[in-house]
C-alpha cells in the first residue's frame, strides 16, 4: 500500500488549518486528553505524549509510553518512510500536512491502517500535534470491495474462456496486474493426474535463459501446493532457497524473490496450480491469501470446464462436418426447448432439420397400440391427412425402433414398404424416401415415441454411423422437450380452467353503473397466473370493484389469486373502507401462500353522492375519463400487499374523487401497459389517449376495444 494524499475534507482535520485552535498548551492538552480520536504530540523521532485512543490503536500501554518505549519511526513499517518524510517536509513548509494513509506496527506484530494529519507546534526542534484515525475497517471495506470487483471481473472473463489456454491467459494476466507480480504461471495435471505440466507463463519483463526456476516435475512451490493440496507462500528469497536449495541459482538468475502457489481443485481432486512471482520480498495479508484461494476455486472450475470442452472438441474434431453437427445440436436444443406443446416442438424441429440433416423429419408418439405421427408442415404439405397412425406390430421403421428401443438405419426397398403396411408404405413411396434413420424417444426412463429422419434426394450421401449417433443425440433432446411440453400443456390447461373458474362472473350492470370486464394473456406462456378482477354490490347502494395481480405465472399463483379475491369480498362486505380493507389484506397475507408482494387496487362508488373512494397497494393507477379529459388517479397509493405491516403497520392511504354521470373508470393490470421495448410511461400515455378517443356508454365495448388496441 502506498500513501494516498487527500485534500483536507474530513471535519476532524479542518481544525488543523486554524492556527488559533492550537496556539495554547491548554488547547493541546484538551486534545490529548480527549478519547474520541488518537492525538499524539511528537518530535522528529519520538512520541512525546499520546492519549488513550492512540494507545488502543497501536496496542501499547501508557506505562510503555511513559518509559519511552514507543518510537513512532520504529513502529512504522519501512515502506512508509518516504511518505513520513514527505509529510514532515510539508509540515515544515506549510505548518501542516494534509491527511494521508499509512500503517503502524502494533505491539503484537500486526499492522493497522491509520489516517494521520498534523499541525506544527514548533519548528526547532520539531514538535507537532498529530490526529490519528483508525482506518482499518475502512481499508478492509475498500479492500473487500476491490477484491469483489476483481473477482467479478475475473469470473466474467473466465466465463468467456473456452480452452485451457484461454483460462490460463486470463489467470496469469489477472494475477500479475492485481497482485503487482513480475510473473505468473498456470500448470495442469498431465495424463494420469500425477505430474504437472506448464500451460502458460507470463513474465514482465521476461527473464532470459534460466527461468523458470521451478520446472514441471522438479520440487517447487507449485509441486508442493499440488501434492499437499494447500496454498504455499514463500515471502522472500531466503525462505525459497531454504526449502528448494537445488534451484536457488536459477531463482537468483531469474530475479525471483517471493512466490505464492495455490492448488486448483475441482471435484475434490487437484487438477493444476497457479503460481505468482515477485522480484522482491512480499508480505501478504490474511485477506489476500483468502482471496487467492477464492480465485483459485473459480479458476479450478473454469479450468475443469475448459478441459471438458477440449476433450469434447478433440473427440469431434475428426472432420468439419462433425463440428457442424455440434452446432446443429445446439440449435436443436434451442429450437425444441422454446416450444410449449408437442406440436410446437415438432414444428420447430422440422423447420430446423428439413434440408439440413436429411430431407424430412417426423416425430411419432405412442398412443396405445399405435404410433401417432405429429405432422411437420413439410410432411403435411406433401401428404395432407395421410399416414398419421402406424401400428406398433407393423414392419414400419418407426414401429421396429419403438419395439426394440434401439436406433437404426433403414434402406427403403419394396420389402420394407410391404412390411410397413398399406398406408405407411404408401406414404413412404409417395414421398420418395430412400433411407431412414430412426431413434427412440426416451424421457425419464420411459419410451414415448420415435424420431425419424428421412433422405429423399439421390444426391444425398448414405446415412453413416456418425449420422446415427447424431440422430440419437437429437432424439434425446426432442424426447425431453416433448415430455416437458406435454407436462406443461397439461398443467397449463388445469391452471387455465381453474383460473377461469376462480374469476367471478361480472354482471353487465349494477344499480347506477355499467360494467365491462375482460381478460386476455399478452402471450401464451403468461396465460396462467394471478391477474384478477371483481365487481360487486355492497350495502347502502354502494358498488365495490377490485383489480389485482399475484406474483407468478403458475398454478400456485392462480390459487392464491382465488383466495385473495374471496377474502377481499368478505372484508368489503363488512363495511371496511378501501384503506382499511388493504390493511386487513396485509394482516391476512401471511396465512395465504403466494400473496406476498401482490398488488391490489380497490374502490367503492357511491352513486347517490357521485363519489369514488379508492386505494392502491402497488397497483397501477386507475384512469378516469370524464368531461373530455383522461387522467390517472395517482393518490391513495401504498406498498404492495405483504409489505404494509397489516393492521398494526402504517395506515393505508385512500383518496376520494367526484365523478360526473357518464364518466368511465378504467382499471387494469400492468400487462396492459408494459412492454419490453417500451417504457411504462409510454404505455400509460397510449392507454390514456386511446381511452379518450372512445365514444358511447357501453362499458364492455370500451373494455374490448381498449384491450384490442393495446
Amino acid at each position: 500500500m502506498t500513501a494516498r494524499r487527500q485534500p483536507p475534507e474530513s471535519p476532524w482535520l479542518e481544525s488543523l488549518s486554524l492556527e488559533q485552535s492550537l496556539d495554547s498548551p491548554a488547547t493541546v492538552r484538551r486534545l490529548v486528553e480527549s478519547d474520541l480520536i488518537g492525538v499524539v504530540i511528537a518530535s522528529a523521532d519520538e512520541i512525546v505524549e499520546a492519549n488513550d485512543a492512540f494507545l488502543r490503536i497501536i496496542g501499547y500501554t501508557r506505562a510503555e509510553l511513559t518509559a519511552g518505549q514507543i518510537n513512532w519511526r520504529a513502529i512504522t513499517p519501512s515502506r512508509w518512510a518516504a511518505a513520513d518524510d514527505a509529510a514532515i517536509g510539508q509540515l515544515l513548509a506549510e505548518e501542516r500536512c494534509v491527511p494521508f494513509r499509512k500503517e503502524y506496527r502494533r505491539k503484537d506484530g500486526t499492522t493497522v491502517a491509520v489516517e494521520i494529519g498534523a499541525a506544527l507546534l514548533r519548528a526547532e526542534p520539531l514538535l507537532c500535534v498529530c490526529l490519528v484515525r483508525n482506518a482499518a475497517a475502512e481499508q478492509a471495506a475498500e479492500a473487500a470491495a476491490a477484491r469483489a470487483d476483481r473477482l467479478a471481473a475475473l469470473t466474467a472473463a473466465l466465463a468467456r474462456d473456452l480452452t485451457v489456454a484461454d483460462v490460463a491467459a486470463t489467470l496469469t494476466g489477472h494475477f500479475r496486474r492485481s497482485m503487482g507480480a513480475v510473473g505468473a504461471a498456470v500448470m495442469e495435471a498431465g495424463p494420469g493426474g500425477e505430474r504437472l505440466r506448464l500451460v502458460r507463463r507470463d513474465l514482465i519483463p521476461a527473464a532470459a535463459g534460466t527461468f523458470p526456476p521451478f520446472e514441471p516435475g522438479r520440487e517447487s512451490p507449485s509441486e508442493q501446493a499440488f501434492r499437499e493440496r494447500r496454498l504455499v507462500w514463500y515471502r522472500d528469497a531466503a525462505a525459497l532457497d531454504g526449502q528448494f536449495p537445488a534451484v536457488a541459482p536459477a531463482r537468483s538468475a531469474a530475479g525471483i524473490a517471493a512466490c505464492l502457489a495455490v492448488p486448483l481443485i475441482a471435484g475434490g481432486a487437484p487438477i493444476g496450480t497457479l503460481a505468482v512471482y515477485w522480484p522482491g520480498p512480499r508480505e501478504l495479508t490474511a485477506d489476500e491469501l483468502s482471496f487467492a484461494e477464492t480465485v483459485a476455486g473459480n479458476a479450478a472450475q473454469a479450468l475443469a470446464r475448459a478441459r471438458l470442452y477440449e476433450t469434447e472438441q478433440a473427440a469431434r474434431a475428426a472432420s468439419e462436418s462433425r463440428r457442424d453437427r455440434l452446432a446443429l445440436l445446439a440449435q436443436v436444443t434451442a429450437a425444441v426447448s422454446s416450444a410449449l406443446d408437442p406440436v410446437g416442438v415438432v414444428r420447430n424441429l422440422g423447420d430446423l432439420l428439413d434440408g439440413m440433416f436429411g430431407d424430412l423429419c417426423s416425430v411419432l408418439l405412442a398412443e396405445g397400440d399405435v404410433l401417432r405421427r405429429i405432422m411437420t408442415p413439410q410432411i403435411a404439405a406433401l401428404m395432407p391427412g395421410a399416414g398419421q397412425l402406424v401400428p406398433l406390430d407393423s414392419g414400419a421403421p418407426s414401429a421396429i425402433v419403438f419395439r426394440t428401443g434401439r436406433p437404426a438405419v433403414f434402406s427403403v426397398d419394396e420389402t420394407l414398404l410391404a412390411a410397413s403396411g398399406p398406408e405407411p408404405g404408401a406414404v413412404l413411396r409417395a414421398m420418395g424416401v430412400r433411407t431412414i434413420i430412426g431413434a427412440p424417444l426416451v424421457a425419464h426412463g420411459a419410451r414415448i415415441g420415435v424420431l425419424t429422419i428421412a433422405a429423399t434426394s439421390s444426391d444425398r450421401p448414405p446415412f453413416t454411423d456418425a449420422d446415427l449417433s447424431l440422430a440419437t443425440d437429437i432424439a434425446t433432446r426432442v424426447a425431453i422437450a416433448v415430455s416437458n411440453a406435454s407436462e406443461y400443456a397439461a398443467q397449463h390447461r388445469i391452471a387455465v380452467d381453474l383460473q377461469r373458474a376462480l374469476l367471478p362472473v361480472i354482471p353487465a350492470e349494477l344499480p347506477s353503473v355499467g360494467i365491462g370486464a375482460c381478460y386476455r394473456p399478452g402471450e401464451q406462456r403468461h396465460e396462467v397466473g394471478g391477474d384478477w378482477y371483481d365487481v360487486f354490490e355492497l350495502p347502502g347502494g354502494r358498488i365495490g370493484f377490485a383489480v389485482g395481480d399475484v406474483v407468478g405465472h403458475d398454478l400456485q399463483a392462480a390459487v392464491a389469486m382465488g383466495h385473495l379475491q374471496q377474502l377481499l369480498r368478505y372484508i368489503a362486505a363488512g363495511g371496511a373502507p378501501p384503506g382499511e380493507l388493504l390493511a386487513a389484506l396485509d394482516a391476512a397475507c401471511p396465512q395465504i401462500t403466494g400473496t406476498d408482494f401482490a398488488t391490489v387496487g380497490y374502490a367503492e362508488y357511491q352513486p347517490a353522492e357521485g363519489i369514488i373512494t379508492y386505494a392502491s397497494a402497488g397497483h397501477p393507477p386507475p384512469l378516469l375519463v370524464a368531461g373530455g379529459q383522461a387522467r390517472y388517479l395517482e393518490d391513495g397509493r401504498s406498498m404492495p400487499i405483504g409489505l404494509g405491516g397489516g393492521r398494526s403497520g402504517p395506515r393505508r392511504a385512500q383518496a376520494e374523487v367526484a365523478v360526473p354521470p357518464g364518466a368511465m373508470l378504467v382499471w387494469y393490470s400492468d400487462g396492459l401497459v408494459e412492454r419490453r421495448d417500451m417504457p411504462i410511461d409510454a404505455g400509460l400515455r397510449r392507454l390514456a389517449a386511446l381511452a379518450l378517443a372512445q365514444r358511447g356508454q357501453d362499458a364492455q365495448r370500451w373494455c374490448d376495444l381498449l384491450l384490442a388496441e393495446m
